[in-house]
């Protein structure tokens, strides 16, 4: 047997010592040469022993190795082995080539089957993406007018088969699929004669269409290739269905639609009250200045001049109604109220709006019965200043458009307690004019009454129920009304409260003789008004205190700070001043090293009523918030609180 070994033949006699030699050699060339990791097998697989068995079976053996680079640079060999068949014993021919060219043509042809490869799989998964969205894909050529129908397998994308005239499909499209209302448009959108010119200039076009079935389709031709001249020559057709988006869009017109008609409702409304608080707000102006005019005419006549100031009063009673409608409505349509969270006794609240009711009803010859024994739990806490204010209006309407001779009755009753919190339901019902079924569905809207004459009749602004209801829904409540035209009108408010088991009862002032009481108290009144410092200093010098009056919070402060310690007892402090306001004078009088300067009571004294204005005066230090117009009374009991009820360790 003999085998050829880079070109070498080793002869039979000589065949143990040429194994030897060629193991020898084997192992030699794959220690130095081969790169170990190109061919792990290298010594098995080029064994004698392998070989002689192999090419028993095979004629011919070939592997493939790579070496270290040789002084050409080659590194990539193959050995190919073949048995010589003709000789009477075993030979076999062995010879090498290096291969580097042809390992580098197959790696670019690998690289480039790989690239081809992930290319056809992205392809695939952008038309199996676009299939999602689009239920109806074509492929069309506008040259030969053929489409064909896309869709997307699982791992590559392929045509279904089905193809044909584009012109026949789409008049398929538009008498079997398309509605009758949208048919027409769609022949003109559909019409391939007019596509590239139509396509011309952009990328894609689009239509909607409402199919036959009712559901709603978007329709869109998407260039896919442009000739040299830049012409339209292939496109895409794709149809996805938009029930959802086309829905949201109708909705969403249809809400701007409503929205434009409630704000044209809105402006009419606000014209017409506009126009009607021209004529309300001049005919108190008008009585105040007749009545006074009457009176100059009659200096000596007493009975004339109180005749003329209960006018007066009543006339301005009224403006500031009308100015705290205006204002309360405001801030509950800009969402800037805020509710009060304190401690109150219901029983007190309800006699309070009760006692004023009651002294209305008399004036207008009204009866009026009240009914609070099924009352439980009278300590609560929750905002008392809008529960009177919801009450109030309720009230008010039952008296103000009621008939002489005509009832009114109120009733409180707790319907239900648990967890810490009771509900309570106010009833009030009255044997008044009533509402027409038609104006019940509007009798909570701002600015609206049912018969104009009313605000000319009964002083009314058309606000009082509008607030009334919004202020109960604030409170966690809810607001009904039933009512019959020319029997009557029962107005239901339901509100929970939270029980308050740490209530403290307030001390009550009666019969008090605040000329007695408060003389000699010293008070500095701060106003840069003239005429409410001319009003505020009567009310308090005639109650016999001594008033000593800056224009400013700086003059205020200056003039506290100059004093010498508890010369004054109280400050009553204007809130919109010049130089300084009120707010920053508190500020700056509490922050004084004076022993006094932490504790003495300070009022604010302002127009601004809302409770953010009694937040703010709270946090500046003062310790009681008393709106303008001043109320003598509220004024002088808050004074006697603060100094001589508190001496007399009265409680709180």
């Amino acid at each position: 047997m003999l085998y050829q070994y880079t070109n070498s033949v080793l002869s039979e006699k000589d065949i143990v010592e040429g194994v030897r030699s060629y193991s020898f050699r084997l192992q030699y060339y794959y220690d130095h040469y081969v790169v170990h990791e190109s061919a792990p097998d290298f010594l098995h697989k080029l064994s004698a022993e392998y070989l002689r068995e192999y090419l028993t079976k095979y004629n011919r053996f070939g592997y493939r190795f790579r070496t270290r680079p040789n002084q050409a640079g080659q590194q990539c060999f193959e050995v190919q082995i073949v048995r010589l068949s003709d000789s009477d014993g075993f030979k076999a021919v062995m010879g090498y080539r290096y291969i580097d060219d042809i390992i580098a043509e197959q790696e670019k042809q690998k690289i480039q089957l790989e690239k081809a490869l992930a290319d056809a799989t992205l392809n695939s998964e952008i038309v199996d993406s676009i299939s999602k969205i689009y239920w109806l894909i074509y492929r069309m050529d506008l040259l030969s007018g053929i489409y064909e129908e896309v869709s997307a397998g699982h791992e590559m994308h392929k045509l279904t088969g089905k193809r044909g005239s584009t012109e026949e499909v789409f008049k398929e499209i538009c008498g079997t699929i398309v509605s009758e209302q949208h048919r027409k448009i769609m022949e003109r959108f559909l019409d391939t004669s007019t596509l590239a010119d139509r396509l011309q200039n952009t990328e894609s076009i689009a239509m909607e269409y409402c199919s036959s079935s009712g559901s709603w389709h978007l329709a869109r031709f998407i260039v896919k290739k442009r000739n040299e001249e830049g012409k339209v020559i292939n496109v895409l057709y794709v149809v996805r269905q938009i029930d959802q988006q086309k829905q949201q869009e109708l909705e969403y017109k249809q809400k701007l639609l409503d929205a434009a008609e409630e704000a044209r409702r809105a402006n009419i409304a606000k014209t017409d009250f506009l126009r009607r608080m021209s004529h309300d707000i001049r005919t108190p102006i008008n009585g105040i200045q007749g009545m006074l005019a009457i009176a100059d005419h009659y200096p000596e006549d007493m009975e004339k001049q109180k005749e003329c100031r209960d006018k007066v009063k009543e006339a301005a009673g009224f403006l500031i109604d009308l100015v705290n409608s205006i204002l309360d409505m405001n801030k509950l349509e800009s969402g800037t109220t805020t509710l009060e969270h304190t401690s109150f006794d219901l029983i007190t609240v309800l006699q309070e709006v009760n006692g004023v009711a009651r002294m209305n009803a008399e004036l207008r010859g009204l009866t009026i019965s009240v009914d609070h024994r099924k009352i439980k739990h009278r300590k609560l806490l929750g905002s008392p200043l809008h529960l009177k204010q919801i009450l109030q209006n309720i009230d008010g309407n039952a008296i103000k458009y009621n008939r002489v001779g005509g009832a009114v009755l109120f009733s409180t009753e707790e319907v239900s307690c648990e967890n810490g919190k009771a509900t309570y339901k106010f009833r009030c019902s009255d044997t008044g004019r009533g509402m027409s079924k038609d104006f019940i569905a509007h009798v909570f809207e701002p600015f609206v009454q049912e018969d104009s004459s009313a605000r000319t009749s009964y002083m009314g602004t058309g606000l009082g129920m509008a607030i009334a209801k919004q202020l109960t829904e604030m409170m966690g409540g809810n607001i009904a009304v039933e009512s019959e035209l020319d029997v009557g009108t029962t107005f239901t408010v339901t509100i929970p409260f939270e029980l308050d088991s740490n209530y403290k009862e307030a001390y009550a002032l009666e019969n008090v003789d605040f000329s007695k009481t408060l003389s000699g108290l010293k008070v500095l009144l701060v106003e840069d008004n003239e005429l409410n410092m001319e009003i505020a200093k009567f009310i308090l010098e005639n109650a016999g205190l001594e008033v000593i009056s800056a224009k400013d919070g700086k003059e205020a402060v200056d003039i506290f700070k100059e004093s010498r310690e508890h010369y004054f007892d109280l400050i009553l402090m204007d809130i919109m001043m010049p130089v300084m306001d009120g707010l920053t004078a508190a500020k700056t009088i509490r922050a004084m090293k004076r022993q006094e300067a932490k504790t003495i009571p300070i009022f604010a004294m302002t127009a601004n009523a809302f409770l953010d204005d009694k937040r703010q005066s709270k946090e500046a230090g003062m310790n009681e918030h008393l709106s303008k117009p001043l109320d003598e009374k509220k004024l002088l009991n808050t004074i006697w609180k603060y100094t001589i009820g508190k001496n007399s360790n009265s409680r709180e």
